[in-house]
């Protein structure tokens, strides 16, 4: 039997397999593999790998690239140079030094690798389904519980897990849904109070011999969150540190002898630090690592041997797991992840401490994974996609995990992919929780809702005003068009209700069981954009209707927006890795206007801001421009929950970091940058700007009590 490669090259089965590094590319069925398990890879970066392997004896020029993985497709350099990178990432190979793909000037791309023949665990085998990170994109809310460490989180409406367990080279999904769960609601009344000292509490834990708890608290923003620690017998509270900053999280040493905790600074400027400090109260904290832009969640590294933390080092690098040793006091990278849209979140050791479980997000597609991950080696034992982000996980035992989203806690069996729904919407507040030898539950809980929305003047320094918003539990607030009209999203539960509303008079004009994303609202107010279910659909209040402006297959990126006086509509669409702007004419209902290599557009007096796939803000003369002037300023809205608008000549935009959005604004031309947020204030990263340029509209978290309280977790049993 003979295959042909993409230029029509005949090549021998014999030859079909390629290893590259750690991975094994099977030809003929389209398939990367590592450590036996199949690996999810993007159509395009596979044709590339393919290509290069195929060639992999030579130089294979860009040109080349383009026409025979492209096949004509009229594509930038910079797009296939982008394919590259992510196959470059995908490998862990480093680009600055690369191993796998080297790279000439003028010669173009060589892949290292090796012909093999058939590995015996691969003959007769059926090839293992995957499940690709981009087949579950969910464009997901800004829901966060009040806490600082809900910070790197973001929230959605309906849940939806699928457990994929990799047994014997094998994937078996599981998708979570109301016939999966196993009955055992707990009931609040059951409970234990602990302690309901003032203050918001955000990162809870217990000593290994279950006579210690401590905490992180806050009771003044300007004094920081604190460490404090309470003796379990006699419920008395300390506090051991008086740091400048805030105190992330802790973890006890596996002797029970010191609490690791992070602090960052309150400002939102570099001020990571690693301490430790002595439970028994025996001298002042000792400073372990400085220098880092923000550390954060933490855990235990096997045998005790020092910890494993999620940290940014510097500014606008990715979120990444590092390792502390406490002998030699040494940090290294956890594992090899070189995607900088992929952000982990934290990661948990099992009791028998032989693998982990990772929580991850991309930023690219907003895709969250909870990966299992073998102690020793760092490979992949079983991956669960999520469409709902995720607070907080602790281990019950070696195969169960507790799991804590928006909307409930559950209890997942990572062999079998059975759920035990422990809470449901009386769990709601809850910010972080923490489970001792498989039994009791600690958790932290807040008191009530806790959120408001404000707005402040872009024309005079430290002027604003709290904006009244309708009962119920809402979730944004966009301007309507004039002076105190707005649009208003309502969460219940999984239900979305939207409404046009003002000082006077609200009414309803949608309500789904569907996750709904706010937008951008119409100049006039008669129309509001939205992502619903993901598609780009857009509400008339004349006609009552919702109108979908994208297909179902369609990812769009989330600086959707009204231009040109709100006859059109500007927005980006993600298909297989390339971005495309597409403009919507309302009159005319139907694209006018497309754009590759552009995700969004702004109109900017006679001119146009356009932001480009790689997340760079460049000035045009038209749309179609082919000259590009880079801007000045820089601003990161690479985040999902970021926005940027312009108003005149200035560029408003928001921005996350540690400590949680920030709110600027740019003059074009000038220099200098102006901030809306004040220190201690938090703020999520979608805000809006109205019709005049003189208002901003923010989301505010409060600081609100919290109640730390335990509970006995029952057996798993089936209804």
């Amino acid at each position: 039997m003979r295959e042909t490669d993409i230029s029509g090259q005949q090549i021998e089965s014999a030859s079909r397999y390629y290893r590259i590094g750690s991975f094994l590319l099977d030809v003929s069925k389209q398939t990367l593999y590592q450590h036996e398990a199949e690996v999810a890879i993007e159509p395009k970066v596979f044709d590339v790998l393919r290509y290069l392997c195929l060639q992999h004896e030579r130089y294979v020029s860009l040109q080349e690239l383009h026409d025979e993985v492209w096949q004509g497709r009229v594509v930038s350099d910079a797009a296939v140079r982008r394919a590259i990178s992510k196959l470059r990432a995908l490998l862990g190979d480093d680009p600055k030094d690369p191993t796998l793909i080297k790279s000439v000037s003028k010669r173009g791309y060589r892949i290292t690798c090796d012909r093999v023949d058939v590995p015996e665990q691969y003959r007769d085998a059926e090839t293992p389904d995957t499940v690709s990170a981009n087949a579950k994109l969910a464009m997901a809310g800004d829901g966060r519980v009040s806490s600082p460490w809900a910070r790197w989180s973001i929230a959605s409406g309906m849940v939806l897990l699928v457990v994929v367990a990799m047994t014997f080279g094998l994937l078996r999904q599981y998708r979570m849904s109301p016939d999966t769960l196993l009955s055992h609601e707990l009931v609040f009344a059951d409970s234990e109070l602990l302690s309901d000292m003032p203050g918001e509490k955000s990162a809870i834990a217990v000593s290994h011999d279950g006579s210690m708890l401590a905490f992180t608290a806050e009771m003044d923003q300007f004094l920081g969150a604190q460490l404090f620690l309470m003796q379990l017998d006699s419920r008395r509270v300390l506090q051991l540190s008086e740091s400048a900053g805030n105190v992330l999280d802790l973890a006890f040493s596996a002797d029970d002898q010191f609490i690791y905790y992070s602090v960052n600074a309150t400002n939102g400027s570099s001020g990571g630090q690693l301490n430790r400090v002595a439970t028994s109260m025996d001298g002042k904290p000792e400073l372990l690592l400085e220098g880092w832009f923000a550390l954060g969640k933490m855990d235990l590294l096997p045998q005790g041997r020092g910890i494993v933390f999620v940290a940014i080092r510097e500014k606008n690098s990715p979120i990444r797991l590092y390792e502390y040793d406490a002998i030699t006091g040494n940090v290294n990278s956890f594992y090899g992840r070189s995607d900088r849209h992929t952000s982990d979140i934290l990661a948990k050791l099992s009791p028998a401490q032989d693998k982990y479980a990772v929580l991850s997000r991309s930023g690219f597609n907003n895709v969250w994974s909870l990966n299992v991950i073998e102690a020793a080696s760092k490979s992949l034992l079983s991956q669960a996609i999520l469409e709902s982000p995720v607070y907080s996980m602790e281990w019950v035992s070696d195969t169960e995990l507790l799991v804590l989203d928006r909307q409930a806690i559950y209890r997942v069996d990572i062999d079998s992919g059975s759920i035990n729904h422990l809470f449901k919407k009386a769990f709601h507040w809850v910010t972080d929780f923490y489970v001792e030898r498989g039994e009791d539950l600690y958790y932290l809980r807040q008191q009530g809702n806790d959120f408001s929305f404000f707005e402040v003047s872009t024309l005079e320094a430290n002027t604003g005003r709290f904006v009244d918003t309708p009962e119920g539990e809402v979730w944004q607030v966009l301007y309507g068009g004039t002076n105190n009209a707005y649009w208003c999203l309502r969460l219940s539960g999984s239900t979305y209700e939207l409404s046009a509303y003002d000082y006077d008079t609200e009414q309803v004009y949608l309500k789904v069981n569907r996750k709904i994303e706010l937008l951008s609202g119409s100049p006039e107010g008669e129309s509001v954009l939205m992502l619903l279910g993901g598609r780009l659909a857009l509400l008339s209040k004349s006609s009552s209707q919702v109108v979908y402006l994208s297909d179902s297959h369609e990812l769009v990126g989330h600086h959707a927006n009204f231009i040109n006086d709100g006859k059109q509509i500007a927005y980006g669409v993600n298909s297989d890795g390339e971005w495309v702007l597409k403009v919507y004419d309302l009159a005319e209902r139907e694209v006018v206007f497309t754009r590759a290599e552009v995700k969004a557009a702004r109109s900017y007096l006679e001119r146009w801001i356009l932001l480009s796939a790689d997340d760079v803000f460049f000035a045009a003369d038209s749309l179609d421009s082919e000259s590009l002037k880079k801007l000045s300023i820089q601003p990161d809205v690479s985040e999902i929950n970021t926005r940027w608008f312009i108003w005149g000549n200035r560029l408003f935009w928001s921005e996350y970091d540690i400590s949680g959005a920030r709110v600027y604004s740019h003059v074009l031309g000038e220099d200098g940058v102006h901030e809306y947020t004040k220190e201690g204030q938090r703020i999520s990263g979608r805000f809006d700007v109205s019709d005049d340029g003189e208002r901003l509209l923010l989301r505010h978290w409060k600081m609100s009590d919290s109640e730390i309280r335990r509970l006995r977790l029952p057996e798993v049993t089936r209804e």
